[in-house]
């Protein structure tokens, strides 16, 4: 299993990283063909549905995953995993996984998030 950390700081508060992060409308990679909601359980967990294009000879990717925010004094815990929910087919696309992934967004004295 591959494990990725990055550390950097944002020039934002963390509500507002959180928020960013949670709004399925914004294209935030070229290759993001599609972002939504499919369903908003409440008390912060959402079953997202995201679908990549990618180029020849790469398959399609789509993703279906819970989310999570756990709010903290100090910022935010987004975590985010696959999960076996009815989501969309798309021809020629390959279901991936995400086996554990997520965002730590921790208030900074300056208003910034680390």
């Amino acid at each position: 299993m591959n494990i990725i950390k990055a550390v950097g700081i944002i020039n934002f508060s963390p509500e507002q990283v959180c928020g960013f992060i949670m709004d399925s409308s914004y294209k935030w990679d070229d290759m993001l063909e599609e972002s939504r909601v499919l369903y908003d359980l409440g008390e912060d967990i959402l079953v997202m549905y995201e679908r990549f294009k990618f180029p020849w000879p790469v398959s399609n990717r789509d993703f279906v995953y819970g989310l999570k925010v756990l709010r903290r004094d100090d910022g935010f815990f987004i975590v985010t995993k696959s999960i076996d929910v009815p989501g969309p087919e798309v021809r020629a696309t390959v279901r991936g996984e995400i086996v554990l992934s997520g965002f730590m967004l921790k208030k900074m004295e300056s208003g910034k998030t680390e």
